[in-house]
């Protein structure tokens, strides 16, 4: 990447490979603010840790910059999250879940341009 990321996008792992595929994938096709994806495993056991290096050099071929960690177990989700939070490059932070499906290109242009609307919102939510 060439300029630092405005937004981190976070998403936990465990198990569930094609799902996290599906999610990882989807979200590469993401058009707005300069971002970033971390990925944080949380000991997955059915070939998630070893397929997440071969995706994070197909996200950096989309222009994607990947960070990974990896947990030797399951250690929850807040956890989890703060380790993706202290790994965070953005000024914003977006958290995703593996199961997540990216509706339109723009989802995060949308998110970002709310949390800026007024000095008032601290927090934003897509409709689900």
């Amino acid at each position: 990447m060439s300029e630092s990321p405005t937004v981190s996008v976070i998403v936990l792992t465990h198990n569930h490979r094609a799902c996290t595929a599906r999610c990882l994938r989807g979200l590469l096709e993401t058009r707005g603010p300069q971002w970033e994806l971390i990925v944080v495993d949380n000991g997955s056991t059915d070939g998630t840790r070893e397929w997440l290096p071969t995706f994070r050099d197909e996200a950096l071929r989309h222009g994607v910059d990947v960070k990974l960690t990896f947990n030797e177990g399951n250690h929850g989700c807040s956890t989890a999250r703060n380790q993706g939070i202290a790994l965070a490059e953005g000024r914003d932070i977006v958290f995703a879940d593996n199961d997540v499906t990216v509706c339109h290109t723009s989802w995060l242009d949308v998110l970002s341009r709310r949390l800026r609307s007024t000095p008032l919102v601290g927090m934003v939510s897509p409709k689900i």
